[in-house]
Formats: C-alpha cells, sequence, structure tokens
C-alpha cells in the first residue's frame, strides 16, 4: 500500500482540476488532474479528485478560482477601536452585497494587505458559502484527513528574491503583491476582451506606473508542463509548511468547540430546583392531611385545638408559598428555553436588521453588551433617523425576545441644525412573556424593509 503523503494540494480552475501529492520534505509523490465543466461547482471536483487510489495527505489544501476575493478598506481610526470579532462582523456587512452570500452563511478569513499610508486599513478577505465548506470539508476529513483548507490560488505563485512587485492573473481576476512583505498591493477584474487562454500570455491592465512601480502588466502561470506544475506545488507546499503565504486560508473549524454548554447546564438545575419543589409540597399535602385526620379524630382541649389550627394555617401558608415559587421557577425555565432555541440566530438577525433598516446619512458603529440586554450605538445627521430605527426595530426585534426602547440621542451644535447626533438604542432582554406566548416558536425570520429616513 503507498505511503500517506504529508499534504494534498487541489487546483480547480475553469477548465480543469489537478491533485498534487507531497511529503513533508516537499517531494511531489503523485500528479493527476482531470477535466471539470464547471468551475463554480468546486465541491463536485474537490469529490473526484479524493476517489483517486492514491491515499490523501493528513492535510488536505484546496485553491480554486470560486472563491470570492476582496479588497475592502475600514478607516484607521474605527479600527483601533475595535476587536477581530467587530472587524470580522463589519466585513461581513460589506462582502454580502458583494458576494451576494446571506450574511449569517458567510465563512471568512481576512488578513491585512499592503498599507498604502492612506487613512484606511485595507483588508484582503476570501469569502465561500459556510454551508457548502463545512459539508464538504466534514466529509473529506472523514476520509482519513485531519485538516482541510480553503483559499484562492493567488499570492503562493512567488518564492524568487525580486525586488519588484509580483502579479498573477486568476481567471478574469489580477493580482499585484508587495515583493518583500507578499502582501495584496491591488487586483483588478479583467474585461472579457484582455483576458485570454493562453497561459504564457501578457495582459494590460491599465494600472498607471506609479501605483504598479513597473509596467501595468500580469503573467498567469504556465502550469502546462509536468515541471512547471511539479515546482508551482513545491512553492504552495513550503509556503504553507512555513506559514509565509500570507494568503487568507479557511480552516474547517470544530463544532464541537463552538456549542455553548452554559444554557443547558442552566436548564438542568433549574429543572432539578422544580422537581424538588414538586416533592416538598406533595409533602406539605401529606402533613396536612394528617394533620385534619387527627384533629376530626381526637377530642382535644381547646388549647391544643387552637395550636393545631395554628399549625395548619402555617402549613398551608408554606403551601402557597411554594406553588408561587414552583410557578415562578417554571416561568423561569420557559425564558431560559426561550433563549436557548433563540441565541445561535437572534444576534446574527439583529445585524442583518440594522443593516437594511439603516441610512446612508447614518453610521452603527457598535453593539455592546448592557445589564438589561444590548445597546446599539452609532452617530448620524438627520435627527429623525435613530427614532425611527427604534420604532421599525420594535415590530421586528419582539419576536425575538427584546423590547425596544426610544432612541436616546444627543446633539453636537456642530451643525445649524443641531447636529450631528449620537444615539443609543436599548434592547432589553423580556424573553417570550412580553414578545410571544410561552407556547409559540417566534418566527425569528426578519422581512427585508427599505427606505429613507
Amino acid at each position: 500500500m503507498p505511503k500517506k503523503p504529508s499534504i494534498s494540494i487541489f487546483l480547480i480552475n475553469e477548465n480543469q482540476a489537478t491533485r498534487a501529492d507531497l511529503t513533508a520534505s516537499r517531494v511531489v509523490t503523485s500528479i493527476e488532474s482531470l477535466a471539470t465543466n464547471n468551475a463554480n461547482d468546486w465541491r463536485a471536483a474537490v469529490k473526484a479528485l479524493v476517489q483517486s487510489a492514491q491515499p490523501l495527505g493528513r492535510r488536505v489544501v484546496v485553491l480554486s478560482n470560486a472563491v470570492n476575493s476582496h479588497l475592502i478598506s475600514i478607516p484607521r481610526a474605527s479600527v483601533a477601536q475595535m476587536t477581530p470579532d467587530e472587524i470580522d462582523n463589519a466585513l461581513r456587512f460589506e462582502v454580502e452585497t458583494l458576494s451576494g452570500i446571506e450574511i449569517e452563511d458567510i465563512a471568512l478569513v481576512r488578513v491585512e494587505a499592503y498599507d498604502d499610508l492612506s487613512g484606511d486599513v485595507r483588508f484582503w478577505v476570501n469569502v465561500v458559502r459556510e454551508s457548502e465548506f463545512n459539508e464538504i470539508a466534514d466529509w473529506v476529513k472523514n476520509q482519513g484527513v485531519r485538516t482541510v483548507e480553503l483559499a484562492h490560488p493567488a499570492g503562493f505563485g512567488s518564492n524568487s528574491q525580486s525586488s519588484e512587485n509580483f502579479r498573477e492573473l486568476w481567471g478574469n481576476t489580477a493580482f499585484q503583491f508587495d515583493a518583500k512583505s507578499r502582501k495584496l498591493v491591488e487586483f483588478h477584474r479583467v474585461v472579457a476582451s484582455v483576458a485570454s487562454d493562453e497561459p504564457t500570455s501578457k495582459f494590460d491592465l491599465g494600472w498607471p506606473n506609479e501605483i504598479l512601480g513597473i509596467d501595468g502588466t500580469a503573467i498567469a502561470h504556465d502550469l502546462s508542463t509536468l515541471a512547471e506544475l511539479e515546482g508551482w506545488f513545491q512553492s504552495i507546499a513550503s509556503q504553507i509548511f512555513e506559514n509565509h503565504s500570507g494568503v487568507p486560508i479557511l480552516r474547517r473549524k470544530r463544532a464541537a468547540s463552538s456549542f455553548d454548554w452554559r444554557p443547558l447546564l442552566a436548564t438542568g438545575l433549574i429543572c432539578a430546583v422544580l422537581v424538588g419543589c414538586i416533592f416538598h409540597r406533595n409533602w406539605l399535602q401529606t402533613q396536612i392531611a394528617n394533620t385534619i385526620q387527627l384533629t376530626e379524630e381526637v377530642a382535644l382541649p381547646n388549647a391544643r385545638k387552637k395550636r393545631d389550627d395554628t399549625e395548619t394555617l402555617k402549613l398551608l401558608e408554606q403551601l402557597k408559598e411554594q406553588e408561587s415559587e414552583a410557578l415562578r421557577i417554571n416561568n423561569e425555565l420557559k425564558r431560559v428555553k426561550f433563549f436557548y432555541d433563540n441565541q445561535r440566530d437572534r444576534l446574527a438577525h439583529l445585524l442583518k436588521m440594522v443593516g437594511e433598516l439603516r441610512t446612508t446619512e447614518m453610521v452603527v458603529q457598535e453593539f455592546t453588551n448592557d445589564p438589561n440586554g444590548m445597546v446599539v450605538a452609532g452617530i448620524t445627521l438627520n435627527g429623525e433617523a435613530a427614532p425611527l430605527l427604534a420604532n421599525r426595530l420594535k415590530l421586528l426585534a419582539a419576536p425575538l425576545g427584546w423590547k425596544v426602547s426610544g432612541a436616546n440621542q444627543k446633539g453636537q451644535q456642530k451643525m445649524v441644525s443641531g447636529g450631528p447626533w449620537t444615539f443609543q438604542i436599548l434592547l432589553e432582554d423580556v424573553g417570550p412573556f412580553e414578545s410571544a406566548p410561552p407556547d409559540v416558536v417566534p418566527n425569528t425570520t426578519s422581512p427585508t424593509i427599505r427606505g429613507k429616513f
């Protein structure tokens, strides 16, 4: 049986899918190619390459033109105040429109692009559908693979020590990289009349020399020969093993690590307390019945009878208190179950609703935790925009367990109208009791609402 390689690299482009298996010392043990009918159906190509007679490497890296690549800028001052998760969420809002992928199904990975010394931080972002990537990654891992990764093939193409920037052409997109840092400098979509099927041709991109630092052309990789293929795959393996690629690579996350056990443990604790209350209630009822029976069967002196009556009243009061406590705990259990059933998607739906309802005059700066729930904060040039946003959120956020307060805004008095205005909108966690009946599963699908504030 052939020895298991250290890494398998798949290259999937418009017309061909190629697989190379390499050892840890970068020796190519096998290369095979097959024709592809649809460049966007990269998952079918992956499955076809996996079904080879050769064993897969412990690590599988898929490089495909179907990965959405984007260069997105965020103001440097904003990035300095944002956490990594907040940066990812801001990028998701941008690529949702550019890629056509729903925000809740976006799998995103980013690296900082070349610093052009402007007022923005630029990010090279690779995006695919998370459901598609997870499905094919889990399928490949079931074939005995330890790690599955996905990236655009751009950025792996040069190991030269040249001081000039290098450029690559993949499909209809040309990439330019800094020779020293290997970071992405710029990329352009090439029109159909410019692109060519000839892999060794140069393509005029129309980039000015002050941007390129060199002539405005890009060279596509000539991967038509076995020697060129082997050298290219060896270069990729070296960069991946040494973590020097500078390319945003998406890795399959373990599903178990994303599960939050705390709501489940809280639910179990509340159930245990509720069972204890029920047993205690039954014990109190038995005690009351025994007391009443003893009072009826035995003729007690008035003092003894009065004392027993007092004891019975105390027991009845305790029973009433226990029933009230049991009802409170039962309501709390319903509340916890409501949040547990809806917590996975409610934040994503909130981000989507705010993104659809805000206008170009408004900037939502942050989502912060509050002892009572969550606060949406930002700034707007229109004094009516924030109150209108709050009013529209009241209806849409109610099925998700939030009670929306009116917008608390303050004018900065820098404009004739008194603006701009900073605002805060409180979304209070109320659970199912003020938003929906406990026995009704809320509809968490946000309708698309568009309009001008």
